[in-house]
Protein backbone atom coordinates (compact mmCIF):
# COMPACT_ATOMS: atom_id res chain seq x y z
CA UNK A 1 0.00 0.00 0.00
CA UNK A 2 1.21 3.55 -0.69
CA UNK A 3 1.93 6.01 2.14
CA UNK A 4 -0.67 8.49 0.82
CA UNK A 5 -4.34 7.87 1.63
CA UNK A 6 -6.63 7.68 -1.39
CA UNK A 7 -10.00 9.45 -1.35
CA UNK A 8 -13.12 7.96 -2.72
CA UNK A 9 -14.63 9.62 -5.81
CA UNK A 10 -17.71 10.72 -3.88
CA UNK A 11 -15.64 12.40 -1.14
CA UNK A 12 -13.38 14.11 -3.66
CA UNK A 13 -16.40 15.46 -5.56
CA UNK A 14 -17.86 16.78 -2.28
CA UNK A 15 -14.62 18.60 -1.43
CA UNK A 16 -14.45 20.22 -4.86
CA UNK A 17 -18.04 21.39 -4.49
CA UNK A 18 -17.21 22.87 -1.08
CA UNK A 19 -14.23 24.79 -2.40
CA UNK A 20 -16.32 26.12 -5.26
CA UNK A 21 -19.08 27.32 -2.91
CA UNK A 22 -16.50 28.96 -0.63
CA UNK A 23 -14.89 30.84 -3.55
CA UNK A 24 -18.28 32.06 -4.78
CA UNK A 25 -19.18 33.31 -1.31
CA UNK A 26 -15.85 35.18 -0.99
CA UNK A 27 -16.31 36.84 -4.38
CA UNK A 28 -19.83 37.90 -3.44
CA UNK A 29 -18.59 39.52 -0.18
CA UNK A 30 -15.84 41.38 -2.07
CA UNK A 31 -18.41 42.64 -4.61
CA UNK A 32 -20.61 43.98 -1.80
CA UNK A 33 -17.68 45.58 -0.01
CA UNK A 34 -17.89 43.34 3.04
CA UNK A 35 -14.80 42.21 4.98
CA UNK A 36 -13.35 38.83 4.10
CA UNK A 37 -10.87 36.45 5.73
CA UNK A 38 -11.83 37.53 9.22
CA UNK A 39 -10.42 34.35 10.70
CA UNK A 40 -6.92 35.42 9.60
CA UNK A 41 -7.09 38.74 11.39
CA UNK A 42 -6.27 39.23 15.05
CA UNK A 43 -9.20 38.88 17.43
CA UNK A 44 -8.12 41.70 19.73
CA UNK A 45 -7.43 45.22 18.45
CA UNK A 46 -4.10 46.55 19.67
CA UNK A 47 -4.15 49.71 21.74
CA UNK A 48 -0.61 50.73 20.75
CA UNK A 49 -0.29 53.77 18.43
CA UNK A 50 0.17 52.99 14.74
CA UNK A 51 3.37 53.76 12.74
CA UNK A 52 1.73 56.70 10.93
CA UNK A 53 0.70 58.28 14.23
CA UNK A 54 4.22 57.81 15.63
CA UNK A 55 5.77 59.49 12.55
CA UNK A 56 3.32 62.40 12.78
CA UNK A 57 4.11 62.88 16.47
CA UNK A 58 7.85 62.96 15.69
CA UNK A 59 7.28 65.57 12.98
CA UNK A 60 5.27 67.74 15.39
CA UNK A 61 7.99 67.57 18.01
CA UNK A 62 10.68 68.69 15.48
CA UNK A 63 8.71 71.67 14.31
CA UNK A 64 10.03 75.13 15.34
CA UNK A 65 8.29 77.30 17.88
CA UNK A 66 6.91 79.63 15.18
CA UNK A 67 4.54 76.91 13.91
CA UNK A 68 1.27 78.44 12.76
CA UNK A 69 2.62 81.45 10.83
CA UNK A 70 4.90 82.57 13.60
CA UNK A 71 2.37 81.91 16.38
CA UNK A 72 4.06 80.47 19.48
CA UNK A 73 0.68 80.10 21.18
CA UNK A 74 -0.65 77.82 18.43
CA UNK A 75 2.50 75.68 18.58
CA UNK A 76 2.19 75.38 22.39
CA UNK A 77 -1.49 74.40 22.15
CA UNK A 78 -0.73 71.76 19.54
CA UNK A 79 2.07 70.27 21.57
CA UNK A 80 -0.12 70.15 24.70
CA UNK A 81 -2.78 68.36 22.67
CA UNK A 82 -0.21 65.85 21.46
CA UNK A 83 0.97 65.28 25.05
CA UNK A 84 -2.58 64.79 26.28
CA UNK A 85 -3.21 62.40 23.38
CA UNK A 86 -0.19 60.23 24.15
CA UNK A 87 -0.88 60.28 27.89
CA UNK A 88 -4.56 59.60 27.34
CA UNK A 89 -3.72 56.57 25.22
CA UNK A 90 -1.57 55.18 28.02
CA UNK A 91 -4.28 55.92 30.57
CA UNK A 92 -6.85 54.32 28.29
CA UNK A 93 -4.73 51.20 28.00
CA UNK A 94 -4.31 51.06 31.78
CA UNK A 95 -8.02 51.68 32.34
CA UNK A 96 -8.98 48.93 29.94
CA UNK A 97 -6.61 46.54 31.68
CA UNK A 98 -8.09 47.37 35.10
CA UNK A 99 -11.63 47.00 33.79
CA UNK A 100 -10.77 43.63 32.30
CA UNK A 101 -9.28 42.51 35.58
CA UNK A 102 -12.30 43.69 37.54
CA UNK A 103 -14.62 42.09 35.00
CA UNK A 104 -12.80 38.79 35.43
CA UNK A 105 -13.07 39.04 39.22
CA UNK A 106 -16.75 39.84 38.94
CA UNK A 107 -17.25 36.87 36.65
CA UNK A 108 -15.49 34.58 39.16
CA UNK A 109 -17.54 35.93 42.07
CA UNK A 110 -20.74 35.69 40.03
CA UNK A 111 -19.95 32.12 39.04
CA UNK A 112 -19.31 31.21 42.68
CA UNK A 113 -22.54 32.86 43.79
CA UNK A 114 -24.36 31.07 40.99
CA UNK A 115 -22.92 27.73 42.08
CA UNK A 116 -23.91 28.39 45.70
CA UNK A 117 -27.42 29.43 44.63
CA UNK A 118 -27.69 26.34 42.44
CA UNK A 119 -26.62 24.15 45.37
CA UNK A 120 -29.21 25.80 47.63
CA UNK A 121 -31.90 25.36 45.00
CA UNK A 122 -31.01 21.71 44.50
CA UNK A 123 -30.92 21.16 48.27
CA UNK A 124 -34.32 22.82 48.70
CA UNK A 125 -35.76 20.76 45.86
CA UNK A 126 -34.37 17.54 47.33
CA UNK A 127 -35.69 18.57 50.76
CA UNK A 128 -39.17 19.12 49.35
CA UNK A 129 -39.14 15.64 47.84
CA UNK A 130 -37.46 13.90 50.79
CA UNK A 131 -39.56 11.71 53.09
CA UNK A 132 -38.90 9.70 56.24
CA UNK A 133 -40.52 6.42 57.23
CA UNK A 134 -42.74 6.71 60.32
CA UNK A 135 -44.58 3.87 62.05
CA UNK A 136 -48.01 5.04 63.25
CA UNK A 137 -47.78 3.03 66.48
CA UNK A 138 -44.52 4.76 67.38
CA UNK A 139 -45.94 8.17 66.44
CA UNK A 140 -48.95 7.68 68.71
CA UNK A 141 -46.71 6.42 71.51
CA UNK A 142 -44.57 9.55 71.17
CA UNK A 143 -47.67 11.72 71.39
CA UNK A 144 -48.94 9.90 74.48
CA UNK A 145 -45.60 10.22 76.26
CA UNK A 146 -45.23 13.88 75.11
CA UNK A 147 -42.05 13.24 73.13
CA UNK A 148 -42.97 15.40 70.13
CA UNK A 149 -39.77 17.58 70.20
CA UNK A 150 -37.59 14.48 70.54
CA UNK A 151 -39.54 12.76 67.77
CA UNK A 152 -38.90 15.66 65.41
CA UNK A 153 -35.15 15.58 66.10
CA UNK A 154 -35.09 11.77 65.81
CA UNK A 155 -36.68 11.69 62.37
CA UNK A 156 -34.53 14.57 61.13
CA UNK A 157 -31.46 12.63 62.25
CA UNK A 158 -32.79 9.60 60.42
CA UNK A 159 -33.01 11.77 57.32
CA UNK A 160 -29.42 12.99 57.80
CA UNK A 161 -28.13 9.43 58.19
CA UNK A 162 -28.01 8.77 54.44
CA UNK A 163 -25.49 5.94 54.80
CA UNK A 164 -27.57 4.12 57.39
CA UNK A 165 -24.67 3.68 59.82
CA UNK A 166 -26.89 4.39 62.83
CA UNK A 167 -24.87 7.23 64.36
CA UNK A 168 -24.06 10.88 63.76
CA UNK A 169 -21.43 13.23 65.16
CA UNK A 170 -22.82 15.71 67.68
CA UNK A 171 -20.94 18.57 65.98
CA UNK A 172 -22.59 17.74 62.67
CA UNK A 173 -25.98 17.59 64.37
CA UNK A 174 -25.42 21.01 65.88
CA UNK A 175 -24.39 22.45 62.52
CA UNK A 176 -27.35 20.97 60.64
CA UNK A 177 -30.10 21.77 63.17
CA UNK A 178 -28.98 25.10 64.66
CA UNK A 179 -26.97 26.96 61.97
CA UNK A 180 -28.56 30.16 60.70
CA UNK A 181 -28.25 29.18 57.03
CA UNK A 182 -29.15 25.51 57.44
CA UNK A 183 -32.26 24.24 55.69
CA UNK A 184 -32.96 21.80 58.57
CA UNK A 185 -32.90 24.46 61.28
CA UNK A 186 -35.60 23.64 63.84
CA UNK A 187 -35.49 26.89 65.82
CA UNK A 188 -37.08 30.17 64.91
CA UNK A 189 -35.14 32.33 62.42
CA UNK A 190 -34.94 35.11 64.97
CA UNK A 191 -33.31 32.82 67.53
CA UNK A 192 -29.54 33.01 67.73
CA UNK A 193 -27.51 29.85 67.06
CA UNK A 194 -26.36 29.83 70.70
CA UNK A 195 -29.90 29.75 72.06
CA UNK A 196 -30.90 27.24 69.40
CA UNK A 197 -28.07 24.94 70.49
CA UNK A 198 -29.10 25.34 74.14
CA UNK A 199 -32.63 24.22 73.25
CA UNK A 200 -31.35 21.33 71.14
CA UNK A 201 -29.06 20.22 73.95
CA UNK A 202 -32.05 20.00 76.28
CA UNK A 203 -33.96 17.93 73.71
CA UNK A 204 -31.01 15.55 73.35
CA UNK A 205 -30.77 15.15 77.11
CA UNK A 206 -34.49 14.42 77.45
CA UNK A 207 -34.34 11.82 74.68
CA UNK A 208 -31.31 10.02 76.13
CA UNK A 209 -32.10 6.34 76.64
CA UNK A 210 -35.35 6.54 74.68
CA UNK A 211 -34.39 7.54 71.15
CA UNK A 212 -30.59 7.59 71.25
CA UNK A 213 -27.54 7.35 73.43
CA UNK A 214 -24.26 9.29 73.40
CA UNK A 215 -20.82 7.69 73.64
CA UNK A 216 -17.50 9.11 74.84
CA UNK A 217 -16.34 9.98 71.32
CA UNK A 218 -18.90 12.67 70.51
CA UNK A 219 -21.25 10.41 68.58
CA UNK A 220 -25.00 9.99 68.94
CA UNK A 221 -26.25 6.44 68.34
CA UNK A 222 -29.86 6.21 67.15
CA UNK A 223 -32.14 3.48 68.48
CA UNK A 224 -34.15 1.24 66.20
CA UNK A 225 -37.92 0.95 66.03
CA UNK A 226 -38.01 -2.14 68.27
CA UNK A 227 -36.18 -0.50 71.18
CA UNK A 228 -38.30 2.65 70.95
CA UNK A 229 -41.51 0.60 70.82
CA UNK A 230 -40.50 -1.34 73.94
CA UNK A 231 -39.48 1.83 75.76
CA UNK A 232 -42.71 3.67 74.95
CA UNK A 233 -44.81 0.55 75.69
CA UNK A 234 -46.78 1.02 72.48
CA UNK A 235 -47.05 -2.71 71.73
CA UNK A 236 -46.80 -4.28 68.31
CA UNK A 237 -46.52 -2.21 65.15
CA UNK A 238 -49.85 -2.33 63.33
CA UNK A 239 -51.00 -0.89 60.05
CA UNK A 240 -48.76 0.39 57.27
CA UNK A 241 -45.80 2.74 57.75
CA UNK A 242 -46.15 6.24 56.34
CA UNK A 243 -43.88 8.37 54.14
CA UNK A 244 -43.97 11.71 55.99
CA UNK A 245 -42.28 14.63 54.15
CA UNK A 246 -39.22 15.96 55.97
CA UNK A 247 -40.43 19.55 55.60
CA UNK A 248 -43.36 18.75 57.91
CA UNK A 249 -40.91 18.38 60.81
CA UNK A 250 -39.45 21.86 60.27
CA UNK A 251 -42.45 23.96 61.30
CA UNK A 252 -43.83 24.65 64.75
CA UNK A 253 -44.28 21.91 67.31
CA UNK A 254 -48.05 22.00 66.76
CA UNK A 255 -47.47 21.09 63.12
CA UNK A 256 -45.23 18.21 64.14
CA UNK A 257 -47.85 16.85 66.55
CA UNK A 258 -50.56 17.16 63.91
CA UNK A 259 -48.61 15.13 61.35
CA UNK A 260 -47.67 12.50 63.93
CA UNK A 261 -51.38 12.16 64.70
CA UNK A 262 -52.27 12.03 60.98
CA UNK A 263 -50.06 8.96 60.49
CA UNK A 264 -52.69 6.98 62.38
CA UNK A 265 -55.28 7.69 59.67
CA UNK A 266 -52.83 7.10 56.83
CA UNK A 267 -51.68 3.76 58.22
CA UNK A 268 -55.18 2.32 58.45
CA UNK A 269 -56.43 3.28 54.98
CA UNK A 270 -57.56 0.41 52.77
CA UNK A 271 -56.37 1.84 49.46
CA UNK A 272 -52.75 3.05 49.65
CA UNK A 273 -52.94 4.62 46.17
CA UNK A 274 -55.83 6.91 47.24
CA UNK A 275 -57.62 6.29 43.94
CA UNK A 276 -60.42 4.10 45.27
CA UNK A 277 -62.75 3.94 48.27
CA UNK A 278 -60.77 3.93 51.47
CA UNK A 279 -63.55 4.56 53.99
CA UNK A 280 -63.13 2.99 57.42
CA UNK A 281 -65.36 4.94 59.83
CA UNK A 282 -64.06 5.52 63.34
CA UNK A 283 -65.58 7.67 66.05
CA UNK A 284 -63.81 10.47 67.86
CA UNK A 285 -64.31 8.70 71.18
CA UNK A 286 -62.48 5.65 69.84
CA UNK A 287 -59.73 7.88 68.52
CA UNK A 288 -59.40 9.45 71.95
CA UNK A 289 -59.00 6.02 73.54
CA UNK A 290 -56.45 4.85 70.96
CA UNK A 291 -54.38 7.99 70.56
CA UNK A 292 -54.99 9.91 73.76
CA UNK A 293 -55.91 13.04 71.79
CA UNK A 294 -59.14 14.83 72.87
CA UNK A 295 -61.90 15.50 70.36
CA UNK A 296 -61.27 19.24 70.10
CA UNK A 297 -57.55 18.66 69.57
CA UNK A 298 -58.36 16.05 66.92
CA UNK A 299 -60.27 18.63 64.91
CA UNK A 300 -57.41 21.13 65.18
CA UNK A 301 -54.85 18.51 64.12
CA UNK A 302 -57.03 17.53 61.15
CA UNK A 303 -57.08 21.15 60.02
CA UNK A 304 -53.31 21.61 60.39
CA UNK A 305 -52.36 18.30 58.72
CA UNK A 306 -55.07 18.73 56.03
CA UNK A 307 -56.86 15.50 56.91
CA UNK A 308 -59.98 15.08 54.82
CA UNK A 309 -63.15 14.02 56.61
CA UNK A 310 -65.99 11.98 55.10
CA UNK A 311 -69.48 11.81 56.56
CA UNK A 312 -71.45 8.54 56.55
CA UNK A 313 -75.14 7.80 57.09
CA UNK A 314 -77.16 4.61 57.39
CA UNK A 315 -80.85 4.08 56.56
CA UNK A 316 -83.13 1.55 58.21
CA UNK A 317 -86.79 0.66 58.10
CA UNK A 318 -89.50 2.98 56.81
CA UNK A 319 -90.32 5.99 58.85
CA UNK A 320 -92.87 5.67 61.62
CA UNK A 321 -93.44 8.29 64.37
CA UNK A 322 -93.50 5.73 67.20
CA UNK A 323 -90.42 3.93 65.93
CA UNK A 324 -88.75 7.29 65.47
CA UNK A 325 -89.24 8.03 69.17
CA UNK A 326 -87.80 4.65 70.10
CA UNK A 327 -84.80 5.21 67.80
CA UNK A 328 -84.18 8.61 69.38
CA UNK A 329 -84.20 6.98 72.80
CA UNK A 330 -81.98 4.06 71.76
CA UNK A 331 -79.42 6.14 69.87
CA UNK A 332 -79.33 9.09 72.22
CA UNK A 333 -80.91 11.44 69.69
CA UNK A 334 -78.91 10.19 66.70
CA UNK A 335 -81.93 9.46 64.47
CA UNK A 336 -83.81 11.50 61.89
CA UNK A 337 -86.29 11.21 59.06
CA UNK A 338 -84.72 10.69 55.63
CA UNK A 339 -86.79 11.29 52.49
CA UNK A 340 -85.48 9.61 49.33
CA UNK A 341 -86.42 12.08 46.61
CA UNK A 342 -84.21 10.40 43.98
CA UNK A 343 -85.45 6.87 44.60
CA UNK A 344 -82.04 5.33 45.36
CA UNK A 345 -83.29 3.36 48.36
CA UNK A 346 -86.67 2.37 46.97
CA UNK A 347 -89.74 4.26 45.84
CA UNK A 348 -89.35 7.93 44.97
CA UNK A 349 -90.37 10.12 47.90
CA UNK A 350 -90.33 7.32 50.47
CA UNK A 351 -89.21 8.17 54.02
CA UNK A 352 -86.89 6.07 56.18
CA UNK A 353 -85.38 6.14 59.63
CA UNK A 354 -81.72 7.09 59.33
CA UNK A 355 -78.83 7.75 61.67
CA UNK A 356 -75.34 9.08 61.26
CA UNK A 357 -72.25 6.83 61.36
CA UNK A 358 -68.75 7.86 62.49
CA UNK A 359 -66.58 9.76 60.06
CA UNK A 360 -63.73 8.33 58.00
CA UNK A 361 -60.49 10.16 57.30
CA UNK A 362 -57.90 10.28 54.53
CA UNK A 363 -54.64 12.21 54.19
CA UNK A 364 -52.33 13.33 51.40
CA UNK A 365 -49.36 11.30 52.61
CA UNK A 366 -48.69 7.87 51.13
CA UNK A 367 -48.20 4.50 52.76
CA UNK A 368 -44.84 2.74 52.75
CA UNK A 369 -44.06 -0.95 52.47
CA UNK A 370 -43.99 -2.89 55.71
CA UNK A 371 -40.45 -4.10 55.11
CA UNK A 372 -38.96 -5.36 58.39
CA UNK A 373 -42.14 -4.79 60.39
CA UNK A 374 -42.68 -8.51 60.99
CA UNK A 375 -39.15 -8.94 62.35
CA UNK A 376 -39.57 -5.87 64.54
CA UNK A 377 -42.80 -7.32 65.95
CA UNK A 378 -41.04 -10.61 66.70
CA UNK A 379 -38.38 -8.75 68.61
CA UNK A 380 -41.05 -6.79 70.52
CA UNK A 381 -42.88 -10.03 71.35
CA UNK A 382 -39.68 -11.59 72.61
CA UNK A 383 -38.89 -8.65 74.89
CA UNK A 384 -42.40 -7.94 76.18
CA UNK A 385 -43.34 -11.62 76.69
CA UNK A 386 -46.07 -11.60 74.06
CA UNK A 387 -46.49 -14.06 71.23
CA UNK A 388 -45.61 -17.67 70.52
CA UNK A 389 -41.84 -17.29 70.76
CA UNK A 390 -42.15 -15.49 74.07
CA UNK A 391 -44.39 -18.28 75.39
CA UNK A 392 -41.74 -20.84 74.47
CA UNK A 393 -39.12 -18.74 76.20
CA UNK A 394 -41.26 -18.38 79.33
CA UNK A 395 -41.73 -22.14 79.51
CA UNK A 396 -37.99 -22.64 79.11
CA UNK A 397 -37.29 -20.10 81.84
CA UNK A 398 -39.83 -21.57 84.25
CA UNK A 399 -38.50 -25.08 83.65
CA UNK A 400 -34.90 -24.05 84.28
CA UNK A 401 -35.93 -22.28 87.50
CA UNK A 402 -37.96 -25.29 88.62
CA UNK A 403 -35.02 -27.61 88.06
CA UNK A 404 -32.63 -25.38 89.95
CA UNK A 405 -35.07 -24.96 92.81
CA UNK A 406 -35.67 -28.74 92.89
CA UNK A 407 -31.97 -29.39 93.21
CA UNK A 408 -31.74 -26.99 96.14
CA UNK A 409 -34.76 -28.58 97.81
CA UNK A 410 -33.30 -32.07 97.35
CA UNK A 411 -30.06 -30.97 98.97
CA UNK A 412 -31.99 -29.48 101.86
CA UNK A 413 -34.05 -32.67 102.35
CA UNK A 414 -30.89 -34.83 102.26
CA UNK A 415 -29.23 -32.69 104.90
CA UNK A 416 -32.40 -32.80 107.03
CA UNK A 417 -32.58 -36.59 106.74
CA UNK A 418 -28.95 -36.97 107.79
CA UNK A 419 -29.49 -34.75 110.82
CA UNK A 420 -32.65 -36.67 111.70
CA UNK A 421 -30.86 -40.00 111.58
CA UNK A 422 -28.07 -38.66 113.75
CA UNK A 423 -30.32 -36.84 116.25
CA UNK A 424 -33.06 -39.49 116.88
CA UNK A 425 -36.13 -38.19 115.12
CA UNK A 426 -38.44 -39.74 117.68
CA UNK A 427 -36.95 -37.55 120.38
CA UNK A 428 -36.79 -34.37 118.36
CA UNK A 429 -40.21 -34.76 116.77
CA UNK A 430 -39.08 -33.63 113.28
CA UNK A 431 -41.28 -34.33 110.22
CA UNK A 432 -40.18 -35.36 106.75
CA UNK A 433 -40.07 -32.66 104.06
CA UNK A 434 -42.95 -32.47 101.62
CA UNK A 435 -42.33 -32.97 97.91
CA UNK A 436 -42.02 -30.00 95.51
CA UNK A 437 -45.38 -30.61 93.95
CA UNK A 438 -47.16 -30.77 97.32
CA UNK A 439 -45.37 -27.75 98.80
CA UNK A 440 -47.74 -24.74 98.57
CA UNK A 441 -44.99 -22.27 99.46
CA UNK A 442 -42.89 -23.46 96.54
CA UNK A 443 -45.87 -23.28 94.16
CA UNK A 444 -46.58 -19.73 95.32
CA UNK A 445 -42.91 -18.80 94.88
CA UNK A 446 -42.81 -20.24 91.36
CA UNK A 447 -46.02 -18.41 90.42
CA UNK A 448 -44.63 -15.14 91.74
CA UNK A 449 -41.41 -15.64 89.82
CA UNK A 450 -43.31 -16.37 86.60
CA UNK A 451 -45.42 -13.25 87.02
CA UNK A 452 -42.28 -11.24 87.75
CA UNK A 453 -40.64 -12.50 84.57
CA UNK A 454 -43.74 -11.62 82.54
CA UNK A 455 -44.17 -8.11 83.97
CA UNK A 456 -40.53 -7.22 84.56
CA UNK A 457 -39.40 -3.98 82.92
CA UNK A 458 -37.23 -4.32 79.88
CA UNK A 459 -33.48 -3.99 80.14
CA UNK A 460 -33.67 -1.68 77.13
CA UNK A 461 -35.60 0.91 79.11
CA UNK A 462 -34.02 0.43 82.57
CA UNK A 463 -30.75 -1.49 82.15
CA UNK A 464 -29.48 -0.85 85.68
CA UNK A 465 -32.52 -1.79 87.74
CA UNK A 466 -31.50 -4.95 89.59
CA UNK A 467 -33.70 -8.01 89.22
CA UNK A 468 -35.67 -6.81 86.22
CA UNK A 469 -32.53 -6.37 84.14
CA UNK A 470 -31.24 -9.78 85.25
CA UNK A 471 -34.47 -11.50 84.22
CA UNK A 472 -34.40 -9.82 80.81
CA UNK A 473 -30.82 -10.86 80.19
CA UNK A 474 -31.71 -14.43 81.08
CA UNK A 475 -34.76 -14.13 78.85
CA UNK A 476 -32.59 -12.96 75.98
CA UNK A 477 -30.20 -15.82 76.55
CA UNK A 478 -32.96 -18.42 76.39
CA UNK A 479 -34.61 -16.79 73.38
CA UNK A 480 -32.37 -18.60 70.87
CA UNK A 481 -33.18 -21.95 72.43
CA UNK A 482 -36.87 -21.12 72.31
CA UNK A 483 -36.67 -20.31 68.60
CA UNK A 484 -34.82 -23.54 67.89
CA UNK A 485 -37.43 -25.54 69.80
CA UNK A 486 -40.17 -23.75 67.89
CA UNK A 487 -38.50 -24.57 64.56
CA UNK A 488 -38.19 -28.23 65.48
Amino acid sequence: MSGQSTLSPALQAAQELLYKKRAEARAERIRRGLPVDLHLQQSAVSTEPSAAEADLTAVYEQLPEHLGWGSAAATKAMRQALARRSGGAAEERGRRGEEGKRRGERMVVTSREGEAAAENRSASVSLNDATVKVYPALAIGMLKQEYAPQARVYYLLRHLDHVGQGWLAVDDIREQLTAQASLLRIANRKTSPTNAWRSLRGILNDGEGVFWERDDYGRLWLYGAAKIAVTLACGRLTGYPVHVPVKQFLGGIKRVRAHLYATFHTGREKDPTKHGPAHRPISQATLRELTGVPEATQRRYNKVAKVRRYKHYATGRKFDPEQHKEALYERWGNAFKFTDYKGKQGAVGASYLAHRLPNSYTTKTLQASKGRQEKINKHIDLVTNVGEEAAQAREQLALSHKLSAGQEMSKTSTMTKQSTDEGHPAATGSKPEASHDQNPAYSLQLTAYSSQSVCAPSSLTQPTRGNGAGVDRLFYHDGKQARRAHQR
